[in-house]
């Protein structure tokens, strides 16, 4: 065997290993992004839970809550402005997942979860306690796609 043929092995060695590295940093990309839809998953589920403890935990807030925002006597602004806010954060807990889904961060099985819950929360909340145009409070593609739920 001569050194021109060692050399031709050589050089066909060496593109295997590179199209074999190749291949090993695509299946750890692959599962680094597994893992992070899987961690963003996991902190949305977290802030949900934080959410949803406050309601367990005290009933007065529960009642505001299912109140949907309607029917606060005039005298009663504490109770509004707390619905208010509850409201505003549970669409930013939504907000965020929206955008996460933009960018491909979330599985489409927990999009499809997380949706059907905005739907829900747009068709029986009362959002103009937050205001008369959500387009202006939520700008971006967000407050546009919270407007086309509501005209469904």
């Amino acid at each position: 065997m001569s050194l021109s043929d060692l050399a031709n092995i050589s050089t066909i060695a060496q593109a295997a290993l590179v199209i074999i590295s190749l291949g090993f940093i695509w299946y750890q990309l692959r599962q680094s992004t597994k893992l992070a839809k899987a961690a963003n998953s996991q902190a949305i589920a977290e802030q949900a839970l934080s959410f949803n403890s406050l309601l367990i935990e005290h009933s007065e807030i529960a009642d505001l809550w299912y109140s949907y925002g309607e029917g606060f006597p005039s005298a009663d602004k504490t109770n509004e402005h707390r619905y208010r806010e509850l409201l505003v954060q549970w669409l930013i807990l939504h907000e965020n997942i929206y955008y996460q889904w933009e960018k491909g961060l979330l599985d489409p099985e927990i999009h499809t979860a997380w949706l059907e819950d905005l739907k829900c929360t747009v068709k029986k909340h009362n959002l103009k306690v937050i205001s008369d145009n959500l387009g202006q409070f939520f700008p971006g593609k967000f407050g546009d796609h919270i407007i086309k739920l509501q005209a469904k």
